[in-house]
């Protein structure tokens, strides 16, 4: 069975002071190791030892297979000593470098001997004093032609960090890509290869420098060896998301939806030596449940009436009813029909009416004369609600990385949510981790669902249309 294995060496300070530490290695190093391979071997801190970091590495040569794919990460402090680029290990001593410290070519050769078809290093390497020699990287690269050596900058660059992340800058991007939100990073076939993961950070490193107020660093990615090498393959990953983001499994509920202000005076159960509430608690609630109970039953009556005229029910095909918490419903064959009031607990003097059409069988219905003529005037919302929480950053990500010709996206909370307006229509569509809703006209019921359907035809790729059904 072809495996994928890693290594990953990484520490954040040394046992010499005198080295200066590396921000978020550790972490760094033990978030990409562990992206795509489920039991990666991890020499973090103090196990950083030369000693051990040979050991291991023999370990993973020696348990390599044909077909399987090594993966080398290290983060960390890089020397130049002795005629060699070496990597810096916790318990190395300045005063003797040559013999506490791990050559790059060691690795290279130790793991281009075994028997896996692709090696790749992954190098978030610092040099210190004289910088690594780019031409031994070169000439290693060449040792094997199954070799694949990535460098998050050039040799005399800094790697630099993002606080926000506890990560390398490097290591961020590169978990972006791998988690399939950065499109740009992938071939034809949805496979991340050493060469357009290379191209695309080309970019993304600048980008994500500029963001974080970096001023205009300089720090190159660098490439060596097989530049074919497949790291990871995301066609599978973004096949399961795009199939599971807003299909029918997903969606708990659709509905139509209106919220309408009015005065709490004006309930019919409110009396002038009442008291306006102060905040809104259960027993609030209630409160305003008993105040509004003859209001809640005369607009369901309504509802019970309409739905007999226009859709020719009978007295069995519908059922009213209303609760002690504010909330009555309608119930038919082809909808629910439901009315609640609450609190406006941004101005307690007023409550919230929201009304909402609910349980449709069949989407034709909506378009029926008898719809329009029953609920014509009402809605000014169409609602999808999530069964389990919606990845919006994902979403973000994606169209900010593939725009949408006539989409304009506004993104909410950090990317809690997101407000998306589609050229040629009115109306927005917002997604939130529960919801996406679809805000129009009142009186439009058709020009809401007219609108989603414009939504899905832009996005095709990450809502299916079978959400309808």
């Amino acid at each position: 069975m072809v495996e994928r294995r890693a290594l990953a060496i990484a520490a954040d300070t040394f046992l010499h002071g005198g080295f200066g530490p590396v921000p978020y290695a550790e972490a760094s190093g033990k978030s990409l190791a562990t992206a795509h391979v489920p039991k990666p071997t991890l020499l973090l801190g103090q196990y950083c030892t030369k000693s051990l970091i040979e050991s291991r590495v023999r370990q993973l040569k020696q348990s390599a297979k044909s077909g399987d794919t090594l993966f080398l990460v290290v983060r960390g402090h890089g020397v130049f000593s002795n005629g060699a680029n070496r990597l810096l290990c916790w318990d190395s001593m300045p005063d003797d470098l040559p013999g506490t410290t791990v050559p790059l070519a060691f690795f290279a050769k130790e793991l281009a001997s075994s028997k896996a078809s692709h090696i790749v290093l992954l190098l978030d390497v610092e040099s210190l004093q004289e910088p690594w020699n780019p031409e031994e990287i070169e000439q290693i690269a060449l040792t094997s032609a199954k070799l694949t050596i990535l460098n998050a900058c050039e040799p005399g660059q800094t790697s630099h960090v993002l606080a926000s992340r506890n990560s390398s800058v490097w290591a961020a991007a590169i978990l972006e890509a791998l988690a399939g939100r950065s499109p740009k990073a992938l071939d034809a076939k949805k496979h991340l290869t050493a060469a357009s993961l290379h191209k695309w950070l080309g970019n993304e490193l600048p980008r994500l420098l500029r963001t974080q107020g970096q001023g205009k660093p300089v720090q190159t990615s660098r490439l060596d060896g097989d530049a074919t090498a497949i790291l990871a393959d995301l066609g599978p990953l973004l096949k399961n998301r795009a199939g599971s983001t807003l299909d029918a499994e997903r969606l708990k509920r659709i509905a139509f939806r209106s919220d309408r202000a009015g005065k709490l005076r004006d309930l019919a159960g409110f009396r002038k030596t009442f008291r306006i509430p102060e905040t809104s608690t259960n027993a609030v609630q209630r409160f305003i449940a008993r105040c509004a109970g003859d209001d809640i039953q005369m607009d369901l009556d309504l509802i019970f009436a309409l739905s007999r005229e226009q859709f020719n029910y009978r007295r069995k095909d519908v059922e009213s009813s209303i609760d002690g918490d504010g909330r009555g419903s309608v119930r038919t064959p082809d909808f629910e029909y439901t009315l609640s009031v609450r609190l406006d607990e941004d101005d307690t003097t007023r409550v919230i009416w929201r009304r909402e059409l609910g349980q449709l069988h069949d989407p034709g219905f909506l378009r029926s004369p008898g719809f329009a003529a029953a609920f014509g005037e009402t809605f000014d919302e169409l609602a999808f609600e999530f069964a389990r929480p919606f990845d919006v950053p994902t979403l973000v990500d994606q169209m900010e990385e593939v725009p949408v010709p006539g989409a304009k996206l506004h993104v909410e909370n950090e990317g809690a949510a997101c407000e998306i307006t589609l050229k040629g229509f009115a109306g927005k569509i917002r997604v939130s981790a529960h919801e996406l809703s679809v805000k129009g006209k009142l009186g439009n019921p058709s020009g809401l669902l007219d609108q989603f359907l414009a939504f899905l035809g832009q996005f095709g790729g990450i809502v299916e249309q079978k959400a309808l059904a």
